[in-house]
């Protein structure tokens, strides 16, 4: 497998080392998957003895720019379907206490098992301090799975929510099963996990009612008494061959707690499906749905949909967008809007708005030039199907998603494509009132992604500090840089301290040079201070496949990090030679021929290294190596006596580092 996976970035990089120009935008169709999308399925398990396997070895990833970056290897997992979507939590972050991870473990007992409910507790995050808890879903109803497992917490306990494959015997024609697991012993007990328990009433006995239950997103808050409310949505599954049992998503909701342990309430509909006109049945939801409720019992819940079949009670289509619908609750939960927008039983984000805020406000281009002939206007913004959500101590609903240029009934991965902060105060009573800023790009990402469906794959997750919730972050896997050259996902991160109208550019805080290793799928927890988030991620080990046929990241073993990120106070400094960071720019022309230069910035005295690295991570050649000035700084570096392909440049001082690719051409 990692023959034909070398073999196939071979061909590509020779493709960007013979083309100067950067490549033209593609297009794909946005009818995508409407009634066929299902959440991402597992090949068959490859069988491994434990003896085979080579042990997990560390990854040093240097620091980037002015970021404090510290990392540990956790675990692995024996393969990545268990963080692929952005509606689970695997990170919960209790101040008082410390971090705790849950994630699909390797289960070496038995090769054929694609994973068990693994978890992870440390009191600060830093390397060798993880406690490793181990099997705590192995008396779980049905297959062990462990699918789509999050982590959430109270101010005593930290407790894990999963479902469970149970087959036919669940009910429905997959038979998820809606289970949560506490440390009886509070935060870092030492894995004295409760035995799984049923969320879902309906499944004392089997089938369950209701079935097929997928995709858990937990939160957990205190009503006015003081007492933990634990609010968890699910959703049918989207490949049921019942179209009713595939449209609902349910929300289950707490209504006791004692000494850790939460009885609920049956299961309600949160959103049914019955809005969608019968006759046509072109309306359909293309996500989970997910749900935030901050400390005041203020909260939403969202799920992106098709609007084609919605209608009104008057019969008339009440928006045609391709996105999100909301219901608010204002009680902890315990009730939800009942009446939107348009004689809608939900609020949303209507099409009017995005489109019109994205063109008045040139986010996006106006027209997509395929050729000196043939152009296409940019009219829409179409949303994929992964996103994240959040809800701020002051009640205002935060959005995160990718947003991507459309027109003419096709979406374009060119300028203007990538990742998106959509806000609103009061989206009740002003649907027109939404605000959005753009936080990173995504149109290499998405062209020369590892799959075709790729952008429906990769998703923001964000965080809000508990001290002051006008600071963010947000993070995502993408390319790391928008250059010729298209391989090698790595993780960035951005920081906003007003809201989330403005952003950081994008840091990339796993700077791998390795052509084989990649960082996908990250979770920031949801919590944060003002000078610190917290991510968790996988790297894939490309020489253990462990899912066939293997298609894509996921389908190998996975290395799972955790990384403390310090952003620092923010510099006040100013001046004409004081840039605000560390910076390392794009070297300029590129690609190049027979030489480039290589600016750089630092923000004080340091003793910089600047060196040119081959496609093998071999040193080539070091243009500085000395103590600098705090300044600007260009460096020209000639390639005459290379050869054509890709290089790499890094800057890098005694606390902080950074690198660039670049393209030398013959």
């Amino acid at each position: 497998m990692k023959k034909t996976v070398i073999g196939l970035l071979a061909f590509t990089l020779f493709i960007s080392i013979t083309s100067a120009d950067a490549p033209k935008a593609l297009k794909h169709s946005d009818k995508a998957l409407k009634s066929t999308y299902v959440f991402p399925i597992e090949g068959d398990a490859i069988e491994y003895n434990v003896n085979q396997l080579p042990r997990p070895s560390a990854i040093n990833y240097p620091n980037s720019r002015d970021l404090d970056i510290s990392s540990a290897l956790v675990d692995s997992s024996r393969n990545g379907y268990g963080m692929l979507l952005g509606a689970t939590n695997p990170l919960h972050w209790e101040p008082n206490y410390g971090f705790t991870w849950c994630f699909r473990q390797w289960y070496i007992a038995n090769e054929t098992v694609s994973g068990q409910l693994g978890a992870s507790f440390s009191s600060n995050g830093v390397e060798g301090t993880w406690d490793i808890y181990s099997g705590l879903n192995l008396s779980s109803p049905g297959e062990t799975l462990a699918r789509y497992p999050s982590a959430v917490g109270g101010s005593d306990y930290p407790y894990l929510v999963w479902n469970e494959y149970t087959t036919g015997s669940g009910g429905g024609d997959y038979g998820g099963r809606p289970l949560y697991t506490w440390d009886q012993f509070y935060y870092g007990g030492g894995s004295y996990f409760s035995p799984p328990l049923d969320i879902n009433n309906g499944c004392q006995s089997t089938p369950c009612d209701p079935a097929d239950n997928w995709v858990a997103c937990p939160v957990i808050t205190n009503d006015a008494s003081g007492t933990p409310v634990l609010n968890v949505t699910y959703s049918g599954w989207s490949g049921s061959s019942s179209n009713s049992l595939a449209s609902v998503r349910y929300i289950y909701r707490s209504n006791f707690h004692q000494a850790g342990y939460f009885a609920f309430n049956d299961a309600v509909e949160l959103y049914t499906g019955e809005e969608f006109e019968a006759e046509t049945g072109t309306g359909s939801y293309t996500s989970s749905a997910i749900i935030d409720i901050n400390e005041d019992g203020v909260g939403y819940s969202a799920v992106i949909s098709y609007f084609d079949g919605v209608v009104t009670e008057g019969e008339t289509p009440a928006d045609t967008a391709h996105t999100f619908m909301l219901r608010k609750t204002e009680d902890n939960g315990a009730t939800w809007s009942e009446t939107g927008h348009n004689g809608t039983p939900f609020y949303y984000i209507p099409s009017e708005w995005l489109n019109t805020y994205f063109d008045d406000n040139d986010l996006f281009p106006e027209y997509y030039v395929a050729s000196d002939t043939d152009s296409t206007e940019i009219t829409e913004a179409y949303i994929p199907y992964d996103f994240e959500l959040k809800v701020d101590s002051d009640g205002t609903l935060h959005i995160f998603a990718p947003v991507i240029p459309s027109g003419g009934g096709f979406i374009y991965w060119i300028e203007g494509c990538g990742m998106y902060h959509m806000w609103n105060d009061d989206p009740v009573n002003d649907p027109m009132g939404w605000e959005a800023s753009y936080m990173g790009p995504m149109d290499i990402t998405y062209m020369y992604g590892y799959a075709s469906s790729n952008y429906f794959r990769i998703f923001p997750s964000s965080a809000i500090s508990i001290e002051n919730s006008d600071i963010m972050y947000s993070t995502w896997e993408a390319y790391s840089d928008t250059s010729a050259n298209r391989f090698n996902f790595d993780v960035f991160a951005v920081r906003s301290e007003d809201g989330g109208a403005t952003w950081t550019e994008p840091m990339n805080i796993t700077n791998t040079l390795m052509l084989d290793v990649d960082e996908i799928h990250p979770h920031l927890a949801p919590r944060a201070t003002d000078e610190e988030c917290y991510i968790v991620y996988m790297a894939p080990d490309y020489e253990v496949e462990t899912v066939t046929p293997a298609a894509s990241p996921e389908d190998f073993k996975q290395r799972l990090w955790f990384a403390n990120l310090n952003w620092g106070e923010v510099s006040i400094e100013s001046g004409e030679n004081l840039p605000v960071r560390f910076e390392l720019s794009q070297n300029f022309p590129n690609p190049f021929n027979p030489q480039t230069v290589i600016s750089y910035s630092l923000d004080r005295t340091a003793d910089v290294r600047l060196e040119v690295f081959d496609l093998l991570g071999r040193k080539v050649q070091t243009l500085v190596n000395k103590e600098m000035d705090a300044g600007n700084h260009d460096v020209v570096w000639k390639g005459s006596e290379q050869g054509a392909g890709i290089y790499f440049y890094r800057l890098s001082t005694d606390s902080r580092s950074e690198t660039r690719k670049m393209v030398l051409l013959k």
